[in-house]
């Protein structure tokens, strides 16, 4: 017994792979080695006084079955010193190294029928070599259709067989379907699961596609190809054509219907005299006919072939064909559906139309009135308004007219009016018409015989007047049926107050005389009013002066007009009256000399050459009243001045005769005793 030296036991791993090679072959996945060596390491190189130990299998390999293709490894166990492993297969009772394969596992990635046997593993080391036992690889043939079913074609009534080979390991279970839904033993389906199908009495519904679904005790499962079962079934006429009168220019059709399998053939024919000419054009179970003419008519049949028990022909129809009604003239219209007479016209509706023995009937609001092609209305009315149709009928059937709506036009007339109007500035009027008729008549307002753009209504507003408004108006009514002239309105506009010239200011002297003149316009007559200081003076109709002699203090002050007229009046602006007393006096004018000139520049007086002095009048202007050279000084006295108060004005003359504008007024007031 060695009992102090230490072990190491190797356990190898079976590792499983595909590589779809053969046991002879040297594509087979290699296992792990398991060498090993005692303490102290060394292997077999025998120095140092190294152990080594005999090889023990403590996993044999076991015998598997598989299906080719699917993966499967072979799988052994050992301990021992530097074991080598080499696989081995049983060819002729003669146990053949195989190439390559010195692993601890023997893999097939791809198993064949060439691959099944017995293997074996030899485990050696430099003791000695160990066999293990034999296991026995068995490779099953997958499942597989050798021969599909085939399509199959069969009369209705006989029966049908389909027929599959299948080849594979194991034994088989066989189960038909049709489409997606499997069969059941029935007197229909016998054989449904074996590998022959037959169908029995066969009918249309069977045409189909088989297959069958086979398997064995492992699982395995095949599907065949899809067989199609067609079932030929003779033509049947279902419903044979029928007699069809047609109307000329319409369309209709001549129908039958057929059953059958696959598809049918169908031959229209017409009768021509004993013979049967065939319709070209048409392939179908229906013959059609568009826009027919009188050739269609005749008597037609069809043939009908699908290719099984030969061709079936229906029985013979007729067509007829008749001329319609057609309308070629209709009643004339107006105004899109309407027909507008005046109230007391005569008119006549009438209506064409071509066909055979044609019937007319005119109808008033769905009413029948007359039987002829025309209708005469006279001495219309409003009870006549309605709407009117005429049909036209005959054996084919009938065709109406268009509609027409009558109305009964009535004349606009006018009931009343405005009056001539006579009116002043600035007062407001309105002009108005009152009119009947039928449709609702429009109306356009005339002056002086042009029309007024824009016065569209029976109402004229011409607002606050103008002078320019006077004239001649009237107002046209109309509609369809006639137009009226209202009869013509005067419109005459009086002219207002306007006063173009008031009384002017004066200054006058004691004793002096004065006349206080108005000039204004305005309808006549006028009337003048005149007041001092709010008191009235003096009025009359032609007063358009008035005289102030031989004036005293007692005749100043402020004087204005009131002129009037029947329908206005204005008050003139204030004169102011002024008598000076007979006191006179002076007033001392004086002034500097200006720093700068009026358009901002420094101011040189050598430029200068005299001032002038200017007197501001009381109603408006200036007087000169003095002329003074530079020379004499820069004052002047304006003498005999009256008592009251005056306003001076100075400018500058230069060397060149040019003079400056005025300056701003000066106030002097000369008193009186």
């Amino acid at each position: 017994m060695l009992t102090n030296k230490l072990y190491a036991i190797f356990f190898l791993s079976i590792i499983l792979s595909l590589s779809g090679c053969g046991a002879t072959d040297s594509g087979h996945a290699d296992g792990q080695s398991a060498n090993s060596s005692g303490p102290g390491g060394g292997g077999n190189s025998g120095g140092g006084g190294t152990d080594q130990f005999a090889p023990q299998i403590t996993q044999q390999p076991s015998s598997a079955d598989v299906y080719e293709g699917e993966e499967i490894s072979l799988v052994a166990d050992a301990v021992g010193s530097d074991l080598s492993f080499q696989w081995q297969k049983a060819i002729d009772n003669t146990w053949v190294d195989l190439r390559g394969e010195q692993g601890a596992s023997l893999s097939f990635g791809y198993p064949m029928q060439v691959d099944a046997g017995l293997y074996r593993v030899v485990v050696s080391n430099a003791v000695e070599s160990v066999e293990s036992n034999a296991a026995e690889l068995l490779v099953k043939q997958n499942l597989s259709v050798e021969e599909q079913p085939g399509n199959v074609e069969k009369l209705q009534g006989l029966s049908a067989e389909f027929v599959v080979d299948v080849s594979g390991y194991g034994s088989y279970q066989y189960q038909w379907y049709k489409g997606n839904s499997p069969l059941n033993t029935s007197a229909k389906y016998r054989g449904v699961t074996s590998s022959e199908l037959l169908i029995s009495s066969l009918v249309d519904s069977d045409s189909g596609f088989y297959s069958v679904r086979v398997s064995n005790e492992d699982g395995q499962v095949v599907q065949s190809l899809s067989a199609r079962l067609s079932v030929l079934v003779p033509i049947t006429v279902q419903a044979q054509p029928q007699d069809i009168t047609l109307i000329q220019g319409q369309s209709g059709s001549l129908r039958v219907s057929a059953s059958g399998s696959g598809t049918i053939d169908y031959l229209w024919q017409k009768r021509s005299g004993s013979s049967w000419i065939d319709v070209s054009g048409v392939s179908g179970s229906s013959l059609n006919f568009n826009n027919v003419g009188s050739s269609v008519a005749g008597d037609y049949r069809v043939t009908m072939d699908n290719g099984v028990l030969g061709a079936v022909t229906s029985e013979v129809a007729s067509v007829g064909v008749v001329q319609p009604v057609a309308i070629t003239d209709h009643p004339v219209k107006e105004h899109g559906e309407e027909y507008r007479a005046v109230l007391g016209e005569a008119i006549t509706f009438v209506v064409a139309a071509t066909g055979t023995d044609v019937v007319y009937r005119w109808y008033k609001n769905n009413q029948l009135i007359a039987n002829s092609s025309s209708l005469a209305l006279s001495s219309l009315g409003q009870s006549d308004t309605g709407v009117y149709r005429c049909e036209a009928e005959n054996l084919a059937g009938s065709v109406a007219c268009d509609p027409i709506e009558l109305v009964i036009l009535t004349p606009p007339a006018i009931a009343s009016q405005s009056s001539d109007q006579s009116l002043y500035e600035g007062a407001s009027l309105t002009l108005n018409v009152t009119a009947s008729g039928s449709p609702l008549p429009s109306y356009q307002w005339y002056k002086d015989g042009q029309p007024i753009q824009g016065a569209s209504n029976s109402r004229l507003n011409l607002g606050t007047l103008a002078l320019e408004e006077e004239g001649e108006y009237f107002c046209r009514v109309e509609n369809e049926a006639a137009a009226v002239d209202s009869a013509p309105m005067q419109v005459e506009v009086k002219e207002i107050v306007r006063i173009s010239s008031s009384p002017s200011n004066e200054v006058l002297s004691v004793g002096e005389s004065a006349t206080l003149t108005v000039v204004a316009t305005g309808e006549a007559p006028l009337n003048y009013s005149w007041f001092k200081d709010g008191d009235l003076l003096e009025q009359g109709s032609n007063l358009t002066s008035i005289t102030l002699s031989d004036v005293s203090a007692s005749d100043a002050g402020s004087y204005y007009v009131t002129v009037s007229n029947q329908g206005s009046e204005e008050n003139t602006s204030a004169a102011q009256i002024t008598v000076m007393s007979p006191v006179s006096g002076s007033a001392l004018i004086s002034w500097s000399t200006p720093e700068e000139r009026s358009d901002g520049k420094a101011f040189s007086e050598s430029e200068v050459q005299s001032y002038n002095v200017y007197q501001q009048r009381q109603a408006g202007g200036y007087d000169l009243v003095a002329s003074v050279p530079v020379a004499d000084g820069n004052s002047v006295e304006i003498d005999g001045l009256s008592a009251g108060i005056y306003y001076f004005s100075l400018t500058t003359v230069d060397t060149a005769g040019r003079e400056s504008e005025k300056s701003s007024p000066m106030r002097f007031e000369v008193g009186s005793n």
